[in-house]
Order: C-alpha cells, then sequence, then structure tokens
C-alpha cells in the first residue's frame, strides 16, 4: 500500500534507528556513529511471539470473550468495536544496536469508539529518557548536532504539556511529538517519517482499517501499486500481560505477494499522559 512502510505511526525502520541515535541532539559520541553508521546492519530484538501469531492476532472467541470488552459497547453484540479498544495504552518498544545504547520508540495511543478515530502520539528515546526524535525545535526552527546534521521542527509533531491541548508552539512546560490520527475506514492522514530531517519531503497519504480479525489494524498508502507495502498493528490477546505486535509487509521479490519483512513487540507500561496528564494503565485481561 504504501512506500516508506517504517514511518507509519512513528515507528522507524529498524535500520534508520541508528541515524536516529547518531543525530539525537546530545553531546555524547557514540560508537558506531561514523560516517557509514547508517548503513550497517541492524537487527531489532527478538519478539517473544512466534511470526505465526503475528499474522494471526488471535481474537478471543465469542464464548471466551472478556466480560470487560463485553461491558465497553453493550449495544455491540459481538464486541468487535469493543475490542479497538486493546489497542488503547502507552507501547513501548526497545531496538538493541551494535556498539549503541537501546532505542525506546514509544507510542501512546488512543482509541475513541464513538468516532472510531485513533491517534498516536509518538517519540524515540536513547539513554532512557533523552529524546530523540522529534526534533525538541519551534516551527520554522531547526538545529545543528554534534555531529553536524541539521535538523529541523517535525511537520507533523505537536506540543505536549500535559494540559489536553495540542499546542503549536513549545511553552517550555512539556515536549514535542509526532501526531498520527486518522478514522478506521474512513480519514487517512499525511504521514511524515518521525526520522529527524532537514526537510521532509518524503510525506504521503496513508489510512487504516480494522483487520479481518476484528481488533487488528492494517495502515498504507493509498496509490495504485501499493497494496502489498502495509502494516499490521494489534495486541495478542492470548499473552499475559498483553503484548502489542507491529509487522511490516513488501511485495516478495518474486512477485507473489506480501511478505513479512520484520516485527516489533511492544509492552503496555503505566505512565502519566502527556497530553492531559492523565494516568495511562495497562489491562491484564
Amino acid at each position: 500500500m504504501f512506500k516508506h512502510v517504517e514511518s507509519i505511526t512513528g515507528v522507524v525502520d529498524v535500520k534508520r534507528l541508528v541515524k536516529v541515535v547518531c543525530i539525537a541532539g546530545s553531546a555524547i559520541m557514540l560508537a558506531g556513529c561514523g560516517s557509514d553508521a547508517t548503513t550497517g546492519a541492524v537487527e531489532p530484538a527478538q519478539p517473544d511471539v512466534a511470526t505465526s501469531e503475528v499474522a494471526a492476532l488471535d481474537t478471543p472467541q465469542p464464548d471466551e470473550a472478556n466480560s470487560e470488552v463485553d461491558a465497553l459497547d453493550p449495544e455491540n453484540d459481538d464486541g468487535l468495536n469493543a475490542q479497538v479498544l486493546y489497542h488503547d495504552s502507552y507501547w513501548v518498544t526497545t531496538v538493541e544496536i551494535p556498539n549503541s545504547p537501546e532505542v525506546t520508540v514509544i507510542n501512546d495511543m488512543y482509541v475513541d469508539l464513538d468516532t472510531m478515530r485513533v491517534t498516536v502520539y509518538a517519540q524515540t528515546r536513547v539513554l532512557v529518557d533523552r529524546i530523540a526524535a522529534p526534533p525538541q525545535v519551534d516551527p520554522g526552527e531547526c538545529t545543528d548536532t554534534p555531529l553536524g546534521d541539521r535538523v529541523c521542527h517535525h511537520p507533523d509533531a505537536v506540543y505536549l504539556n500535559g494540559s489536553g491541548q495540542e499546542l503549536e508552539t513549545s511553552d517550555g512546560t512539556g515536549e514535542w511529538w509526532v501526531k498520527h490520527s486518522w478514522i478506521l475506514g474512513g480519514e487517512g492522514y499525511n504521514n511524515c517519517p518521525i526520522e529527524p530531517q532537514e526537510s521532509y519531503d518524503n510525506c504521503f497519504w496513508v489510512e487504516g482499517e480494522v483487520a479481518e480479525d476484528g481488533v487488528s489494524m492494517q495502515i498504507g498508502g493509498v496509490e495504485p501499486g501499493d497494496e502489498d507495502f502495509f502494516n499490521v498493528r494489534g495486541p495478542v490477546l492470548d499473552s499475559r500481560p498483553i503484548e502489542y505486535v507491529l509487522a511490516r509487509f513488501e511485495p516478495a521479490q518474486d512477485g507473489s505477494g506480501p511478505v513479512e519483512t520484520f516485527t516489533l513487540t511492544w509492552q503496555c507500561e503505566e505512565a502519566v499522559s502527556a497530553f492531559d496528564g492523565s494516568d495511562r494503565t495497562c489491562r491484564d485481561s
């Protein structure tokens, strides 16, 4: 479906995470951040969930449906819409990069059942709490990293300070986050890679829909010829605690159709929402 699959909903291609680390706005010189650092092989931490489970992302059978899920939408007899709420959590994953600190990717994800709107606030961090992406600069501003890379304000970034408002300029009390928001089966959004850049000229329109299992989401572009480029993301409901998996698909070289190229496994964390200051909690079942 789309050409730049790695940028969907705040997820960077793992091979480009080296560059995100190397151009992070800090004075720390990291091993492996030479002129060819972005071409090295980078592998994500191995997920705990088998590939077959990623592809299936099985939802509970009707007789196994969780009572909490049913209660979320009492007017929905089959509970499928309500199961989309399993996406609504503060998801965190880490990627190991040789000779460099771990990269942490955050997707703080919200689902509105009334409108079926999904909103993700994303950040990439190194050294636990040092923000690598998006750049922490206001619209129209740029900064030079210690390695000489010039990075500028991200076009999808919003400033969050816990007030419940998305600010267009910083007030010194919060942080910049990349925002991606879409309506399932409806309005999409103009997606730009989360990777810090000087000029974000590789943005494109994407749309999302509920997958056939009724809980996973498939997100990708809409241009003709891009049908085999997409991400599938969703909860693994038979894991305890519930995990979250994003799988990337691209066309097979032999033309046989889409093939899975990598997966990232995310864990839910309890955190304070950067958006409105509320407590983000995790579902155990």
